[in-house]
């Protein structure tokens, strides 16, 4: 919830980002790109991750997650879907039990 509040876009702060303004800083997603995304039909943050891999970055979304709402209404208004949040994932892949072993013997 810190994070959260100390990320979130501020009012007035939409005055002063230009196209080259990092909306995603773990995966260098530009406000421009996302501009070009939302041109394109894109008005869910779901959506918005599988094109552009915001919130897939080292931080699982905990930076720009909180404002891709705030951006989905600003910039779509009505059209915008917020029924569906960015998925946070551990940054972890399955492992095997032999690995397991190996490394207990180690």
């Amino acid at each position: 919830q810190g994070l959260e509040n100390i990320s979130r876009i501020r009012p007035g702060i939409y005055d002063s980002i230009e196209d080259d303004t990092l909306v995603c800083r773990c995966e260098e997603i530009t406000w421009r790109e996302m501009q070009e995304w939302f041109a394109r039909g894109i008005n869910s943050a779901t959506q918005l991750k599988m094109a552009t891999r915001v919130g897939m970055g080292r931080c699982q979304g905990r930076f720009c997650a909180p404002n891709l709402s705030d951006i989905l209404v600003r910039e779509l208004g009505d059209q915008a879907d917020l029924s569906g949040n960015l998925t946070v994932r551990p940054p972890t892949k399955p492992v095997s039990l032999a690995a397991l072993a190996e490394m207990a013997e180690d």
